[in-house]
């Protein structure tokens, strides 16, 4: 078991007890959770910033960028990258104040957790924000976002907090963050359509219905049948397609992809009669982002806009939290310990997740 999962589980038996309501005097200090996800963030930035260069994904294809901006002037930076310029912007100052490759994946991961953070404290009550700190230290789409997908691990929680103020009818600080998150990652813009496409005055019970669609026309090839016949330009992302995309990713209709997107809508059905009202709005942009995410699960690197859906479970599990039927769900200690069982499990099973220190190591 890796020295740093040691950390994480430990962790996780804290947070749990933070709930606990017969230790209220000495765990439930809002400072005290604090600290708690102070130290979970701690625990994500040396867990992915200590990754060697050959881990699986792009961590090479980041850290080669870096060398190749390090010596330059902002000036003389070439136009040939296809990566937004808000992430050139941000690696190039990066390496003005060190070359050290640990440090700029370091300095990357500590701005997408306070993010992060940020997004949470705009989303959710105070006293379960430590909670949704767990639950994004526990998914390995998580470690995507930070090993992998750096540009989205940055833009993610700008549009999320755009969302909300969408939500929230301030339309155009809204819309002024979609375009800052475009600056890392020009796939935020789904975030914005999925949010034009949830209307209020529409019962939630037909997006499911055209939810309920999809899957099934995903599960019979339809959309397989579809993109066989048209042909599909993925601009400066077709040389990615055409050169092997296809043989390296399984692409087709994804049961584990589908069954963790689902998550959130299974937990909807728990809820209170009159709470579902008062989510059907989130729930809405959740199923339209999760209805284009199973149209393109015929494509290569549909993972990408997975992100999207998978992301917002910490949002949502944490918002769920007081308004179920069953009381059991409500407990913030049985919330707590089921994620860093998952984060366990996921530990071992997923690659993405399988870096930085071994006993065998240090000993």
């Amino acid at each position: 078991m890796q020295v740093l999962v040691v950390f994480y589980v430990f962790l996780g038996v804290f947070a749990g007890f933070s709930y606990l309501k017969k230790n209220e005097a000495f765990f439930v200090s809002p400072l005290q959770r604090s600290f708690l996800s102070f130290f979970y963030f701690l625990f994500f930035i040396i867990f992915v910033s200590t990754r060697p260069a050959d881990h699986p994904g792009d961590t090479e294809v980041y850290l080669r960028l870096f060398r190749n901006l390090t010596d330059l002037n902002f000036l003389e930076i070439p136009n040939e990258y296809r990566i937004e310029k808000g992430f050139i912007l941000l690696t190039h100052l990066i390496g003005k104040i060190s070359n050290n490759e640990t440090f700029f994946m370091a300095t990357i991961a500590a701005i997408q957790v306070s993010l992060w953070y940020i997004c949470f404290k705009v989303w959710i009550h105070k006293n379960y924000i430590l909670i949704s700190v767990v639950v994004f230290c526990s998914l390995f789409t998580s470690y995507n976002l930070g090993a992998n997908v750096l540009r989205q691990g940055i833009a993610l929680p700008i549009s999320f907090i755009a969302l909300k103020l969408l939500f929230d009818r301030k339309l155009v600080t809204g819309i002024i963050l979609i375009l800052l998150a475009s600056l890392f990652h020009k796939t935020v813009f789904l975030v914005l359509a999925c949010w034009a496409l949830s209307f209020e005055k529409v019962h939630i019970k037909y997006y499911f219905t055209v939810w309920g669609c999809i899957s099934f026309l995903s599960v019979v090839g339809f959309f397989e049948q579809v993109i066989s016949f048209t042909s599909v330009e993925f601009s400066s992302y077709s040389h990615l397609v055409r050169d092997g995309a296809v043989e390296r990713y399984k692409t087709g209709f994804r049961l584990d992809f589908w069954c963790l997107s689902a998550l959130p809508l299974g937990l909807y059905f728990f809820l209170e009669e009159e709470k579902k009202k008062s989510f059907s709005y989130l729930l809405k942009t959740y199923l339209a982002i999760f209805s284009v995410f199973i149209i393109l699960f015929e494509i290569p690197y549909s993972d990408r806009v997975g992100l999207y859906s998978w992301s917002m479970l910490p949002i949502i599990i944490a918002l769920f939290i007081g308004s179920y039927r069953l009381q059991a769900l409500n407990s913030g200690i049985f919330t707590t310990f089921i994620m860093v069982l998952f984060g366990g499990i996921f530990f071992q099973f997923y690659s993405v997740m399988d870096i930085s220190f071994y006993f065998k190591d240090v000993i």
